[in-house]
């Protein structure tokens, strides 16, 4: 059963979408998730030069960022995208964002991210659709994409028993 009230992952088919990681085994998660999403993955890349480079190399509609990537911060890649009009969000095990407004409006997902949660967030960054799961499916309204609603139990022990384990974790 899918979470929200229509599948997030229709809102990425086609869509280019970066992904700044430097941990290899969430990046490979987060690209996974991503294709079988039906998204096209620029990168991964593990650090700010690689990804400013794809940045300019064409056409992005989202973007995944970590803030810190061995101890580079990936704010040059933020502004880079800011200026071209990509939305972007914030995959990240860091609690603190950098203390600037612009960064701090923007969806912040903490790590372990779960494959519903980087979908959905994702989701709603992308302009010219509707907002697919700004609705929980309790009803709920989740007008906060760095903490959508968490998904029933029951619903969650229902897709691991389907083998829908799809988490992304930090070691």
């Amino acid at each position: 059963m899918r979470v929200g009230m229509s599948d997030p992952a229709e809102n990425l088919v086609g869509r280019r979408v970066l992904v700044v990681e430097d941990e290899f085994l969430i990046a490979i998660e987060i690209e996974r998730c991503l294709r079988e999403a039906g998204a096209e993955v620029a990168g991964p890349v593990p650090d700010a030069r690689r990804a400013l480079a794809l940045v300019e190399d064409g056409p992005l509609d989202a973007a995944v960022l970590d803030v810190n990537l061995r101890g580079e911060a990936v704010y040059a890649v933020a502004d880079r995208l800011r200026e071209r009009g990509v939305p972007y969000l914030f995959a990240t095990g860091e609690m603190e964002i950098a203390d600037r407004p612009d960064y701090r409006s923007r969806p912040k997902l903490e790590k372990p991210i779960l494959d519903a949660e980087l979908l959905r967030a994702l989701g709603d960054l992308l302009p010219g659709r509707l907002r697919a799961c700004s609705t929980g499916i309790d009803g709920s309204s989740s007008g906060d994409l760095a903490h959508p609603p968490k998904p029933p139990q029951d619903e969650v022990e229902e897709g691991i028993s389907a083998g829908n384990t799809g988490s992304i974790r930090s070691n």
